[in-house]
């Protein structure tokens, strides 16, 4: 039977343990100024592109580094907001770096065995549930969840090799 054993840095359903989202962010910064856009996509590729953090995370996380002198940030050409690391925020990022590449790397053994298009379909599934959700009444909902039992029967007996 094939075992997954999950990072010890994923927390239920957080993919890092709390206050470790400003050094991520901080960690891709180092290689140099970004915009937000481009901040959430070099974390996305670091995740494989299975977690990309939402602008509600993101922007007020860099208002908060900058507010605490970790980054800075200018307005650029194209009226866009760059964000550049300051030697505080370096000088942070290098008590933690070892720590977010050890998880980096955690995270990422964790997904070459074989889980991305799991956790790809679970996430559309979420999405899915999460969209329809303040539509659905109760009959819906009770349907719908036992349709994710009978999905869950089915996963263990594909699991167990019944099938």
């Amino acid at each position: 039977m094939y075992h997954i054993e999950f990072p010890k840095c994923i927390h239920g359903y957080k993919w890092f343990g709390k206050g470790y989202f400003k050094y991520l962010v901080l960690y891709v910064l180092r290689d140099g100024p970004k915009h937000g856009y481009e901040i959430s996509k070099a974390i996305n590729s670091l995740f494989k592109g299975i977690y990309e953090p939402s602008p509600g995370l993101l922007y007020p996380t860099l208002k908060s580094m900058e507010k605490n002198g970790l980054i800075t940030s200018n307005i650029d050409a194209e009226n866009r907001r760059i964000y550049q690391i300051t030697q505080h925020g370096l000088k942070e990022l290098s008590k933690r770096e070892k720590k977010i590449a050890e998880m980096l790397s955690e995270i990422n053994s964790f997904l070459d065995s074989g889980v991305i298009e799991l956790i790809k379909a679970l996430t559309g599934i979420m999405r899915t549930l999460r969209i329809y959700y303040p539509e659905l009444d109760s009959e819906k909902i009770n349907k719908i969840c036992s349709l994710l039992r009978d999905v869950r029967r089915k996963i263990q007996t594909i699991a167990e090799g019944e099938e």
